[in-house]
């Protein structure tokens, strides 16, 4: 119960800065966690695992706050696109844990997830 209630309050607190591939981590990461795994970034795994997906949420609309409002205009979209990239390669890893894959292959998945979406990025940035 304290797990939902912290994602709802990290959702109303994040507001519409969040893009999917926040919420595709942080609720792979809530996912991964329930069947046991442990939350390894120190950052996001600060107050427990319990709490690590609505602490995900939190921190990643700071960080999108922050790029919005103190990066140059012509840099934000870029590096909105690298936030973006990081997540969605964490939400492949997210879901190998789950899944019960070897660290090697949640890796593999963590880069390949990661290089598509630095791809897919890169065609969206040049539009």
């Amino acid at each position: 119960m304290k797990i939902i209630v912290a994602t709802i309050a990290a959702l109303s607190l994040a507001g519409c800065s969040l893009q999917p591939a926040d919420y595709a981590d942080a609720g792979s990461t809530a996912l991964a966690i329930s069947e046991g795994a442990t939350e390894l970034n120190p950052v996001i795994g600060v107050l427990g695992d319990d709490y690590a997906a609505p602490v995900s949420l939190v921190l990643t609309a700071g960080a999108r706050y922050a790029i919005d409002e103190y990066a140059a205009p012509e840099n934000a979209p870029v590096y909105h696109q690298h936030v973006t990239n990081i997540k969605w390669a964490a939400f492949c890893n997210n879901i190998a844990v789950w899944a019960g894959a070897e660290p090697v292959t949640a890796i593999v998945a963590f880069a390949g997830c990661g290089l598509m979406s630095y791809q897919n990025g890169l065609k969206k940035l040049a539009q």
